[in-house]
């Protein structure tokens, strides 16, 4: 649990460019796997100046390690918009809590309540309907035009997520939506094709809530990337046509946060590549020849520190 407002990056557009571009066709959604509190404390970071200004307490309870399926620009989108909403529409020195955790299977749910002025019955009927706004002033005068939700709803939809809320007039709102969790999965890049399979053997039955991609070279490894953001890379050193280190550094420019823990198994590493290594942020090295436990241990520590 934590009421603190963290800074982050700023979001890349603003929520009416991105809308209608969207409405236009004209925005690819481009989902991966997403730290759900890292995107909702940005917003968080955003709303701080409205929130102090009304003396708005914003409360959070999501999990560190809750990862969603999703686009971070437009999902980020999403929760300033209705935050911004909540915020507006609050009274002074009162709270708003944001809550996360996983909903059903594959799925993860995110609640944003309110205690403000809620909404008539007769604006319910034109919440998330494009051809029908209504003005709703907020209680320090703030402007507000049909509330967005008709575009916040294609967004939530298009990542194959429902939205619905709850709310009555003078007691408060809360919106809920869900979002497809991240399904976990770890990619083995090794130009051996024994060592690729001995690898996938020992951890496939040790880990069968994971999803092993196997990959060749880096090339093949990127490719796998782009699709989706893996929840380990597990890599040889010496490879052809990309070495690990530059297939590390290839995962970092994807990997916006450095999140994704990388595990390096290699019989030729010399000081200069470790040094890089760290510098790219792998605290995890195996010298080979090794014993396959050595692997299997590994792992689990990894998953340990990073995934649980």
């Amino acid at each position: 649990r934590n009421t603190s407002l963290i800074f982050m990056r700023p979001l890349r557009h603003s929520f009416s460019s991105s809308m209608s571009r969207l409405q236009m066709g004209k925005i690819k959604l481009e989902p991966g796997r997403v730290r759900l509190i890292d995107i909702i404390s940005n917003s968080e970071s955003l709303a701080t100046r409205n929130a102090i200004v009304k003396k708005i307490t914003i409360y959070r309870d999501v999990p560190e390690n809750l990862f969603v399926n999703a686009d971070d620009r437009l999902l980020g989108e999403v929760i300033n918009n209705i935050l911004d909403n909540a915020i507006k529409y609050s009274h002074e020195n009162s709270r708003i809590e944001i809550t996360a955790n996983k909903f059903k299977e594959g799925m993860v749910e995110v609640v944003i309540k309110d205690s403000g002025v809620g909404i008539s019955d007769e604006n319910q009927t034109k919440l998330f309907k494009i051809d029908q706004k209504f003005i709703l002033k907020g209680t320090n005068g703030e402007k507000g035009a049909g509330m967005g939700l008709n575009l916040v709803k294609e967004i939530i939809e298009k990542h194959e997520g429902d939205i619905w809320y709850y709310s009555k007039e003078n007691e408060g709102s809360e919106f809920h939506f869900t979002l497809p969790e991240a399904q976990n999965v770890i990619l083995i890049v090794e130009d051996e094709d024994e060592l690729r399979k001995l690898y996938h053997s020992v951890l496939a039955p040790m880990l069968p809530n994971f999803r092993i991609i196997n990959a060749s070279n880096g090339y093949e490894a990127m490719r796998a990337v782009y699709i989706q953001l893996p929840s380990l890379v597990i890599t040889d050193h010496d490879m052809p046509l990309m070495s690990g280190t530059q297939l590390i550094e290839a995962v970092r420019k994807k990997d916006k946060y450095n999140e994704v823990p990388v595990l390096v198994i290699s019989g030729n590493l010399d000081s200069k590549s470790i040094e890089r290594y760290r510098g790219l942020g792998v605290t995890h090295l195996i010298d080979k020849p090794f014993e396959i436990e050595k692997l299997s241990e590994t792992v689990q520590k990894i998953i340990s520190e990073y995934l649980t």
